[in-house]
């Protein structure tokens, strides 16, 4: 079955006691048994007992959406080639919730599971293991606080330095601040030097949505005019289709605040020149004064979907073009949108000035 060139496999193979997650860039899906034994042999010496071996074979898409890798390896050679990617150590499953307060003068550590090596420097047996729970003495200051394997059966262990992680068989989990009898809890390692489902989060957390296609973003008697445009978040991209919003099945949602200052919605289809979101609801323009229609896209790639927010009255196009980005926004907008412009019409105008936006920085545009 032939494949396209984006078919790269995940897979889990175990070997005696260990288990390997190995990816794989394959030209064809049968190729997959074939480069795994090519692999196993150069490792080892001796062939795969497939398909028993062979514990999960997925599109790597499949993994990174759902946020479940924990090791690559790298196959190349004339089929493929190979490099070997230690696994991350760390906590898995769900971050333990740490205590607050100390319990007769202890710090109770949470049960959890955690990946780790038997061995410091990513060496030895790797595997998933159980921690008990456990109360640690703290010092007043700095206390790091880390999961061990030692003898066979990881535990909670206090340092008083950071350097005492190796990062493999020595994890980092917490650091606790003491004053007095009262702990701080400041977070430390899991994030940094977790698995790499942990990476994957924090770099979805870090990046912001940013538009990283050309688009255009005109009107047609008030109406929008949104060509189609491509999404990235740092882990995937989103194609957006193009909007008009006079075409049935094209939606466009304002958000304003009414007089107790709780978001409404209402459906409209064309630039609002009429009114603009004063303190107290919405209100409407007098002649010459200016509004901006605030434009998002909902990232979605099946629906034709925007929302609109307006902004407090301008007395001149200048000031309007001038005005920083707007902050007061609804949840449902920061979370789901991306703003690809602005509209900035005087009171009943028909000729809005149009700011379409890569990134909403505005106040410098002429």
């Amino acid at each position: 079955m032939a494949v396209s060139r984006k078919n790269v496999r995940v897979c889990e193979v175990k070997y005696l006691t260990g288990y390997y997650d190995v990816l794989l860039a394959v030209d064809d899906l049968d190729e997959v048994d074939e480069i795994l034994q090519e692999w196993a042999i150069d490792k080892w010496g001796v062939a795969l007992n497939l398909p028993e071996a062979l514990i999960y074979n997925k599109d790597i898409t499949e993994v990174i959406t759902s946020l479940d890798i924990d090791n690559f390896a790298y196959i190349h050679s004339a089929l493929s080639a190979y490099m070997d990617i230690p696994r991350y150590a760390g906590i898995s499953g769900v971050l333990p919730v740490y205590p607050t307060a100390l319990v007769g003068g202890f710090y109770v550590m949470p049960a959890c599971t955690a990946f780790l090596y038997s061995l410091p420097a990513f060496a030895g047996i790797f595997g998933e293991f159980n921690v008990a729970t456990a109360s640690l003495t703290l010092s007043a200051g700095l206390n790091y606080i880390g999961i061990r394997y030692n003898a066979g059966t990881p535990e909670w262990v206090l340092y008083s330095a950071e350097t005492s992680f190796d990062y493999s068989s020595i994890i980092p989990a917490v650091c606790v601040l003491l004053i007095g009898s009262t702990p701080y809890v400041i977070p430390y390692g899991q994030m940094g030097y977790g698995l790499p489902e942990k990476l994957f989060q924090n770099q979805k957390n870090r990046l912001a949505h940013d538009i990283i296609t050309e688009f255009t973003l005109n009107h047609s008697t008030l109406y929008i005019e949104l060509s189609a445009l491509t999404v990235n978040n740092g882990t995937s991209d989103i194609a957006c289709l193009a909007v008009d919003t006079q075409d049935p099945g094209n939606t466009m949602i304002q958000y304003y605040k009414d007089a107790m200052a709780a978001w409404q919605t209402a459906t409209i289809t064309q630039i609002d020149n009429l009114q603009y979101q004063s303190g107290a609801g919405l209100a409407n323009l007098l002649g010459g004064e200016y509004v901006i229609n605030y434009v998002f896209r909902l990232m979605d790639e099946t629906r034709r979907v925007l929302f609109m927010v307006l902004s407090n009255k301008f007395a001149t196009l200048a000031a309007a073009k001038e005005s920083e980005m707007l902050t007061d926004l609804p949840d449902v907008i920061k979370k789901s949108s991306v703003l690809v412009g602005r509209f900035i019409v005087v009171q009943s105008g028909a000729s809005p000035t149009v700011q379409k936006v890569m990134k909403p920085v505005f106040g410098t545009v002429a």
